[in-house]
């Protein structure tokens, strides 16, 4: 092959090719000479290179043990080669040069990756941290990497959704809740899939919501949060601006990664709470068995001893009296510890419904049901009886002064209420409202209602007004509402008796 051929063959070759002597450039081909946009007869080898160093050593190398590789950057051109060395007859040098500007992009992707990942790590095995402080920095870091305006937890709940950590200034405040259709975290929940909006105003899923024109969120990266198997909400990225360029599946991947630990510290705080809780239950029942059990033991005791002396039936009838008291605290105990059990899974209920075999369930003597509701939550339904069985029973037991309606009753301090007089009390299973909006359920009556002194301990193990009552069937209702989610409040009703207000219920729709 002469030389011309050579020169030819060079010169179709895509890669940068050149031969040294003595350092300087000697022959070169085409793609060597576009790359440096330079005249290159007889001009240093180094003079292409604004970082030399590297260049310098490789050349040495090369010099010395025939051969060397070194990446570098043709100055004025911002491409990265990797340049094969390798040492010819009379010492000169070719030099082989692949442009390694997609592989070297990588790897710098790869290496902000990396420290992304343990950034996260930092954060999630700061153990000074709280809760809430680690969900800051996460999405302070996610953020930041996403490029976005804010980001937030939040937890979807009926036809609300409330923002319950929010980092970075966007359209939604901390602890704001905005109705479902407001945002795209509902999306997530109903799918239990991550949501990626490019641009809401094009994206042909939530093009038709009002999200955009009412908080002006224009793209969104959201990923489920659980808690157990239920969807707890999101953990969502959001800007007021669309992306000029999609969210990549790294971007897609690094928020699944965060929402899934959020799930495992949620669970896992929650079976800490739990387990403290049973802890506290384990440490009452002992109370309890020890100190409410012993009373009728020792009256069994004396009692039949005093049989045993005088053959007095008398003495009999107060030991049957004492057994009869002991198996109502065992029987309230066991339902107390039942009732704070996990819930498994919950159905749509009717309030109505179940409050009126509740009520056919307990002895209401003359009292009477009123049912002022026509919502439908999701509960565990045996549960639900239990807790409205109990609070009919103590509406009838406590709350009247009218002795036929409980047989432990005791005459009250103050005189009886108007629907007392009028021959028995009512109680009445309805709607809480905030705003004209239903967000849970009431059991009131119109009997003597409680102390406000009292209300704060009537959830109490052990705690009763009545000589004759356990102080369990308050105690339960607590442990089936806790179980529940849900929050229980007790204020004055409009007749001036007792109201258990229940929120934080989740509504379903009434069927047609």
């Amino acid at each position: 092959m002469n030389d011309s051929t050579a020169a030819a063959a060079l010169d179709a070759f895509d890669e940068l090719f050149f031969v040294l002597d003595d350092g300087h450039v000697s022959e070169w081909n085409a793609a060597a000479a576009d790359a440096t946009e330079q005249s290159l007869g007889d001009r240093p080898f180094l003079a292409l290179f604004d970082d030399t160093d590297a260049v310098e050593r490789a050349l040495e190398r090369a010099a010395t043990s025939g051969d060397a590789t070194v990446e570098a950057e043709l100055t004025g051109v911002g491409c990265a080669y990797e340049f094969d060395l390798e040492r010819l007859d009379g010492g000169r040098i070719a030099v082989l040069g692949h442009d390694i500007s997609e592989r070297l992009a990588q790897r710098r992707e790869l290496e902000k990756r990396e420290r992304v990942l343990k950034r996260t790590h930092e954060v999630i095995a700061d153990g000074d941290r709280s809760f809430d402080e680690q969900i800051r920095a996460l999405l302070a870091l996610a953020r930041e990497e996403l490029g976005l305006a804010a980001g937030s937890l939040s937890r979807v709940r009926g036809e609300e959704t409330n923002f319950e950590i929010v980092d970075g200034g966007g359209p939604i405040a901390e602890r704001e809740s905005v109705p479902v259709d407001e945002s795209f975290c509902d999306v997530v929940v109903a799918d239990r899939e991550t949501l990626v909006i490019n641009d809401a105003r094009t994206d042909s899923r939530v093009v038709e919501r009002d999200t955009h024109a009412e908080r002006g969120i224009a793209c969104y990266l959201g990923a489920p949060v659980y808690l157990g198997d239920e969807v707890y909400g999101s953990l969502c990225f959001y800007d007021t601006e669309s992306r000029s360029a999609e969210f990549s599946p790294w971007d897609v991947t690094l928020v699944d990664l965060l929402a899934q630990w959020v799930s495992y510290e949620l669970q896992r705080r929650q079976n800490t709470e739990r387990l403290r809780q049973q802890n506290e239950k384990l440490d009452r029942f002992a109370s309890i068995v020890s100190h409410d059990l012993r009373n009728p033991l020792n009256v069994v005791s004396g009692s039949l001893e005093l049989a045993e002396e005088t053959g007095d039936a008398e003495h009999f009838e107060r030991a049957e009296n004492a057994v009869e008291r002991m198996e109502t605290l065992i029987d309230d105990l066991l339902a107390l510890a039942r009732a704070g059990d996990a819930i498994d899974g919950t159905e749509r209920v009717e309030l109505a419904s179940v409050a009126r075999e509740s009520w056919s369930g307990v002895d209401t003597g003359t009292a009477t049901l009123t049912i002022a509701t026509e919502s439908a939550i999701l509960a565990d339904r045996e549960r639900l009886r239990q807790l409205l069985e109990n609070l009919f029973r103590n509406s009838v037991e406590h709350g009247s002064p009218d002795p036929q309606q409980g047989e432990n009753d005791e005459p009250a301090d103050e005189p009886p209420s108007p629907a007392a007089d009028g021959g028995g009390l009512t109680v009445t299973v309805g709607d809480v409202t905030d705003d004209g909006r239903v967000v849970g359920f009431s059991v009131a009556d119109d009997g003597v209602g409680i102390d406000a002194d009292s209300r704060e301990d009537v959830f109490e193990s052990g705690f009763t007004t009545a000589e004759e009552g356990t102080g369990f069937g308050l105690a339960i209702v607590g442990e089936i509402t806790d179980a529940h989610g849900w929050d229980v409040s007790l204020v004055e009703s409009e007749d001036g008796g007792a109201r258990f207000e229940f929120t934080g219920v989740e509504l379903v729709e009434n069927e047609a």
